[in-house]
């Protein structure tokens, strides 16, 4: 079993992103940072399934993926993850590892 939880290989989606390849660890948070126009987005709903991806390869160990895609609210006292906390208890959904 892969230590990532969610990885990707040379994703393509024409027009909006080129090769991009990332490794997220189980049980770890990951800040998807860069700037207007740079595939964030489409990357994000290529590897939650909302987009086909040209070319590359996603792999995601679980199908339980959380994910905040644009407009998110959050405390900006508290930290990403314990945001987190606080939106599973809502959600009754409790944080695994």
């Amino acid at each position: 079993m892969s230590t990532y939880a969610i990885e990707t290989s040379h994703l393509t989606k024409k027009g909006r992103i080129q090769d991009v390849s990332l490794q997220v660890e189980r049980g770890h948070v990951y800040g998807f940072l860069g700037a207007n126009g740079a595939g964030k987005t489409t990357t994000m709903k290529c590897i939650l399934g909302l987009l086909r991806p040209d070319h590359g390869k996603i792999v995601c160990s679980s199908k339980n993926i959380g994910s905040m895609i644009e407009g998110a609210s959050y405390y900006g006292h508290l930290s990403g993850y314990e945001n987190l906390v606080i939106i599973s208890k809502y959600k009754h959904a409790p944080l695994s590892d």
